[in-house]
């Protein structure tokens, strides 16, 4: 199938027993490429992602905002919402500061600028984003 560009959705979905131990199902607010999972010290976890459905994107990447969605441990990670949202289009996987995190309780996401043309260089953005504890 040369010629063709193959487009794909990726669903991320969280498995769980209830307290019956019958098997839960929930589709996690993701899609997109390579989303990166931090866990607070209470067990919280945030999910960080670009929000593309191109799966094959280098030198094509059409961009997608930088999102990050949250679900509480107390809840058993079953109550996941968006959280934030960028205001621009970024190109890639986000990258976080998994240190910072650590230390800081600051979720630093790197992401790429969205280039004027397909290939071209682009700037790298660091996002900081306080987490409330």
């Amino acid at each position: 199938m040369k010629g063709q560009v193959r487009r794909f959705l990726m669903l991320t979905i969280h498995y769980w027993h209830d307290e019956t131990g019958k098997w839960q199902r929930q589709a996690l607010p993701f899609f997109g490429r390579k989303p990166r999972l931090v866990v607070n010290e209470a067990g919280d976890a945030l999910l960080v992602f670009n929000k593309g459905t191109d799966l094959e994107y280098h030198e094509q990447d059409r961009g997608g905002r930088l999102h990050v969605a949250a679900a509480t441990a107390k809840e058993q990670w079953t109550d996941w919402r968006v959280v934030y949202t960028s205001d621009r289009d970024y190109v890639g996987e986000p990258r976080v500061d998994v240190l910072r995190w650590r230390a800081e309780h600051v979720l630093s996401a790197y992401v790429q600028q969205k280039p004027a043309q397909p290939g071209q260089p682009s700037s790298l953005w660091l996002i900081d984003l306080q987490v409330e504890q």
